[in-house]
């Protein structure tokens, strides 16, 4: 299991990002050469107003040192209202 933050500053204070999450893996060898493995991972946004959320996840056959793996993300923002227009001039 391993713990993630991040913070990640922008020159608009509105855009700023603070997120923490974790991720793990699971490993099982058929042999001594063969084996399958998958790694799992969430991470959220915890600034107050703003829903950030990151999902990742990859698995695939480990031959020996080698690993091939198929992986996907799948990430979901919800802004506030208030919050959407920032940046535009009018």
């Amino acid at each position: 299991m391993n713990y993630s933050w991040l913070h990640v500053n922008s020159a608009n204070h509105d855009y700023q990002r603070t997120g923490s999450g974790g991720s793990g893996y699971f490993e099982y060898n058929l042999n001594r050469t063969v084996g399958l493995v998958a790694d799992f991972g969430g991470y959220a946004n915890t600034r107050t107003g703003i829903n950030d959320r990151l999902l990742t996840y990859m698995f695939g056959p480990r031959f020996g040192c080698f690993e091939l793996s198929s992986s996907r993300s799948s990430y979901r923002s919800t802004v506030p209202k208030s919050n959407q227009n920032l940046g535009s001039s009018k």
